[in-house]
């Protein structure tokens, strides 16, 4: 009887060790994600394209790499009250040139 309860102890130590060193074999694969940095209207940053034509700024805006949101109002065109401060809005005047650049 003492044997049998001195093996089922050894035995419980040795499961137990062995759970315990199991632990770090439960690993999980991290995942990795690409974040764009988060576009901050700076509307001081774009103040040269005032003049240029509606053409040329979408070739301007891909070489400085614009991520951001973007509204392009024509001239006489309705601009809504809707507020978001991290998009670029861009007023054209008649003849499809940039007349005003401002966050909102």
């Amino acid at each position: 009887m003492v044997f049998k309860k001195k093996y089922l102890n050894s035995f419980s130590c040795v499961m137990l060790l062995f759970l315990v060193s199991c632990e770090d074999l439960y690993f999980t694969e991290q995942e990795i994600v690409e974040v764009e940095p988060i576009f901050v209207c700076e509307e001081e940053a774009y103040l040269d394209l005032k003049g240029q034509s509606k053409e040329s700024l979408g070739i301007l805006l891909e070489l400085i790499k614009f991520n951001g949101d973007l509204r392009i109002i024509p001239h006489d065109g309705y601009i809504p009250m809707d507020f978001i401060p991290n998009r670029l809005t861009i007023t054209l005047d008649e003849n499809e040139n940039i007349s005003r650049i401002f966050c909102g």
